[in-house]
């Protein structure tokens, strides 16, 4: 139950920062940059999550999301243009753990066998 907890506190702010960082800072070149760097930036490093997340633990690794998630809303309130885009790095780093942690713990929790039938 906590692990389902945390995955949609960690959705909801990820959904509500996608969607206002682009107002927030009310750029032109950023507001179009959302959607690439979002989006792509998290396909790209897509295979190093897994060594990291085996490196240090769920324990930590759901502290850091948590950690990522304070600084990029800290960062967007700022209103710089050149924190904008550090928030939108680490959003995109954060959306990436988000979904690994939480689709890696269940199926390792609840066993493969169990899992999804």
């Amino acid at each position: 139950m906590g692990i389902v907890a945390w995955y949609t506190l960690n959705l909801t702010w990820l959904i509500f920062f996608f969607a206002n960082v682009g107002p927030q800072l009310n750029h032109a070149t950023l507001c179009s940059a959302v959607g690439y760097i979002g989006n792509g930036l998290p396909a790209v490093l897509s295979p190093l999550v897994g060594p990291l997340i085996g490196w240090c633990g769920w324990g930590w690794a759901t502290l850091m999301t948590s950690l990522l998630t304070m600084t990029m809303f800290i960062l967007i309130t700022a209103q710089s243009i050149w924190l904008g885009y550090l928030a939108l790095l680490l959003f995109a780093f954060q959306r990436l753990l988000t979904f690994a942690i939480f689709f890696s713990y269940v199926p390792a929790t609840f066993d493969p066998a169990h899992y999804g039938r």
